[in-house]
């Protein structure tokens, strides 16, 4: 069969297309850029792969922010705006999004440009999680299609109107189980005015090491606003060092430079220790924009060290058996005639 995309132009046209793939017997895997698909979407390249969904509705076309308020940290943005347009949009506020997107890696299904209603699907975030916590925590309302082609809206368009059961968090990292998302209200937060970051050079791979580090910085009080443990090649590759043939631990500062200075000198007595630690060790200074390329690799280091409460996959201490019930109830509450193809696996989601 050959692949199908589908492009609304708006909400009430997505809503018509979804009513109607039950009659036209067609199942729909849901996309944005296709930057994150875990699999090959309609304009895949290659050989013809058994997985590939043979129609993919996307939102590219739903594009446009709706509504923007510095002075309040909201944002109403269609789900098909690109993201670098969002964060030029932030940044020329001073402003951005806590949960640190940024555009995705080259892919198989890629469609077009990183969205932010994929990044929020997706479940992605980049390496600031660390400290300011993942989508979950600054996503305040969407609205979406379900599978019956019915408009939904959860959650509210401020901090204060968001009560009741938080739907729209159970949208973050679904993977496109639960429908197509038309609609996102975010909260933004200031720019900081400075930023510092230290790097400690590894002469091996140490996969525990950078746990180890986390742990030593928050019991000497360091607030970290970023992390990243990069091999030998990211290293060079990016610039960072000529010759590292292990691995690369870079943290990073954020604040005023007089609030900095001291966390700064903590930070360096503690890698001073380290480097002290581990022979073939050094420490360097590092520039953060050189690491901006490598966000992908940074941010699920980050992910893994987020705490508890930015991280909703974990599903708050549930056993694997009473998690899959749950999910299967909200896949079939969404979507009762099981019109989306969702992916297999989901990372950071509640529906599987």
């Amino acid at each position: 069969m050959t692949p199908t995309l589908l492009l609304p132009g708006d909400e009430t046209e997505a809503a018509d297309m979804i009513r109607a793939s039950p009659g036209l017997g067609r199942r729909l895997r849901l996309a944005g850029g296709g930057t994150r698909s875990a699999e090959p979407t309609a304009q895949a390249q290659g050989q013809p792969n058994e997985l590939a969904s043979p129609t993919t509705l996307s939102s590219q076309l739903l594009t446009g922010v709706i509504d923007y308020e510095p002075a309040d940290f909201t944002l109403r943005v269609r789900a098909g705006t690109p993201l670098t347009q969002v964060n030029a949009l932030l940044a020329g506020a001073g402003q951005r999004l806590g949960f640190d997107p940024t555009e995705g890696p080259t892919s198989p299904g890629r469609l077009g440009p990183s969205t932010v209603g994929g990044c929020l699907v997706a479940g992605y975030a980049g390496h600031r999680a660390v400290i300011h916590g993942g989508p979950r925590r600054h996503l305040l309302g969407l609205r979406l299609v379900n599978g019956r082609g019915e408009t939904l809206r959860c959650g509210g368009t401020t901090l204060k109107s968001v009560a009741g059961l938080p739907l729209h968090q159970l949208v973050v990292g679904s993977q496109g189980a639960l429908g197509l998302v038309t609609e996102l209200v975010l909260r933004t937060q200031a720019r900081p005015p400075a930023e510092r970051s230290l790097a400690l050079t590894l002469p091996t791979g140490a996969p525990g090491f950078l746990p180890a580090l986390m742990a030593r910085c928050r019991a000497r009080g360091l607030r970290l606003a970023g992390c990243a443990c990069l091999d030998g090649a990211q290293a060079r590759n990016l610039g960072l060092a000529d010759s590292v043939h292990g691995a690369l631990a870079v943290l990073r500062l954020e604040g005023r430079d007089a609030s900095l200075d001291g966390q700064e000198a903590t930070l360096t007595e503690l890698l001073t220790t380290l480097a002290a630690e581990i022979p073939g060790s050094t420490r360097s200074r590092s520039s953060l924009p050189a690491l901006e390329p490598l966000a992908p690799a940074m941010a699920e280091q980050a992910w893994r060290l987020a705490p508890a409460p930015a991280d909703a996959a974990q599903g708050g201490g549930l056993t694997p058996e009473p998690l899959a019930s749950m999910r299967a109830a909200l896949r079939r509450s969404f979507d009762p005639w099981e019109v989306f193809e969702a992916s297999s696996t989901t990372a950071r989601g509640i529906p599987a």
